[in-house]
This record gives structure tokens, sequence and C-alpha cells, in this order.
């Protein structure tokens, strides 16, 4: 081979790199991967934390790390709801103590002096930050009103940073792994018609989890390990996608398989292996593409 072939194929290589670190990821992830949850049960007093887990994902999540024999505390506006879902939990008969935690993150004046002194003195070795979402607006971001997206993104921001916040140091003084969890969009890397407040809001959360993680790896050498968990389509009573399908899960399988992921070694992934190839496709495909195709496959948006 002459100089120059030897040269083309060295950057034919230098391209392909990501692609086999992808695969290698996937394969990791999705194939070899086996749940390491229990790591983070550091004693009979751990607790796990999940926001908005009065339905959906939260709920999901909650279910299978009490199913792990985990303390959980389940967050929520709706004191009713969670208590039926308290009652859900206790009777899978693990034997482990269910709390609750009331209050709405999407709300401007959070009482976080009182969610402290309520949290205070828990051993909380995970965090799950699922509190979330916003109803697809009809009209052009500029006509939609203000105040719904200020509550849009206290809730899908702002709610999430304040309790990593409070909740950061406690967990890195633990004597084990503890992991926080940040479930995010795909909408963060491709937003929706008329989303920008939804998307803009998992993008902060995107960049906080990666800079937590390099503050936490590198620098102070602690044992809290960070996930952003890029989620596409999973079915929901009051989302967008209220039916099963290979590419959409409920949100009980979806809520194994986000547990599962934890400890990883990613600081972002897809739990579900179909939204992993999704992204994987949109990464591919170029902007004006996947532009395209979500346009294909969203509701059109009405602009009257």
């Amino acid at each position: 081979m002459t100089a120059i072939e030897y040269a083309l194929a060295a950057a034919v290589l230098l391209l392909l790199l990501p692609y086999f670190s992808s695969l290698l990821t996937f394969a990791q992830n999705h194939l070899l991967k086996r749940s390491t949850i229990t790591e983070y049960r550091l004693s009979s007093r751990s607790y796990a934390l999940v926001t908005g887990a009065s339905d959906g994902i939260g709920k999901g999540v909650a279910r299978e790390l009490v199913k792990q024999g985990f303390n959980v505390v389940i967050h929520g506006r709706n004191r009713e709801k969670l208590a039926s879902v308290k009652k859900e939990l206790q009777a899978l008969g693990k034997g482990t103590d269910v709390r609750i935690l009331v209050g709405d993150a999407g709300e401007e004046n959070v009482d976080w002096v009182r969610i402290a002194k309520e949290l205070e003195g828990l051993e909380i070795t995970v965090l799950v930050n699922n509190a979330g979402g916003m109803p697809i607006p009809p009209v052009p971001f500029d006509e939609q009103p203000y105040s719904s997206i200020e509550s849009g993104i206290r809730l899908n921001a702002m709610f999430p940073l304040r309790l990593t916040h409070l909740l950061l140091g406690p967990m890195r003084s633990l004597p084990g792994p503890t992991a926080v969890l940040f479930i995010g969009s795909i909408a963060s890397e491709l937003p929706p018609p008329y989303m920008e407040a939804y998307a803009c809001s998992k993008s902060f959360l995107q960049t906080l989890a990666r800079s937590i993680a390099f503050d936490e790896r590198r620098l102070l050498h602690s044992r809290v390990q960070v996930h952003y968990v890029q989620t596409a389509n999973v079915k929901t009573h009051n989302g967008v996608h209220e039916t099963n399908s290979w590419d959409t899960p409920g949100a009980e399988s979806y809520g194994r398989a986000v547990v599962r992921i934890v400890g990883c070694g990613s600081r972002e992934v897809c739990p579900w292996w179909v939204h992993a190839v999704q992204r994987w496709v949109v990464y591919s495909m170029g902007e004006w593409m996947a532009e395209n195709v979500l346009l294909m496959a969203m509701p059109k948006p009405k602009t009257e």
C-alpha cells in the first residue's frame, strides 16, 4: 500500500471509531449488563427518592426499587394519588418503608424548608429526578402564555436542580456508591414542534448531569454515579402515547429498564434498547432529515 492508501485507511478507521464505540456501549448496556442496583442499598435504612411517582415512569421506577428491597420516598403533588401508590407498593410484601413527599414541582414558591426537614436524616442513596413533562402547545412559542412556559421550566429544570443541590452532599458522604438520575428526553436533542420550553429544560438537565458527573468523577473522586436517562416514547395514561408497541414500552417495563442500567458506567444512557437505536439513527441521518421524520411522526400542531 502507498502512503496515500495508508492515510485513507487511517482516516476511515478514525471516522468509524465512534460507531464502534457506540456498538460496544450498546452491547454492554443492553446485552451484557446485569443489574447492580443492590450495591446502592447500603443498609436496611437506605432510601430511594423518586419524584413524580404518583403515575407513569416514576411509579414504575418506584415499584421496581421496592422489589429490589429499597425503602422509598415517593413524591408528587396529589396526596390522595400518592397514598394509593403507597398501598400498591406496600402490597408487594417486601416489608420496606414507603414515605410520601407532597409538593408541586411546577409552582413558583416551593417550600424547600419543609422538604429539607422531611428528608433530614434519611439515608438516600438513589435520587430519581423524574417529575416533568408538558402538554404539546397548539400555538408557536411567542403565542404561548408566558406563565405556562415559566411553570414548565420550573417543573422540568429548576425543581430537579434544587433537589439535587439539596441532596448531593449528603449522598456523597455516604460510605458506598450512590446514584443521581435525571429522566431526560430525546427532545433535548431533537425538539418537537412548539416544545421549546420543554426541550431546553431537558437540555439543561443534560448539561447539569454532565457537569456534576465530571466534578464527582475527576475532581472529587466520589462514588456518586450520575445518569442522564434518554427517553423516547413511553406509554402513560395522561400523555401522548397511550398504547404499547415495540418502541413504546409501558411505564412499569420502562421502570425496570431504568433501574437495571444504574451503575452501567455511561453518563447518558437509553434504558430501552429500541430508543438507543432510534437515537443512533437520528444522529446518523442529519438534522434536516431527522426534522422531517419528526414532523411526520408528531401530531400536526394547530395554528388557529
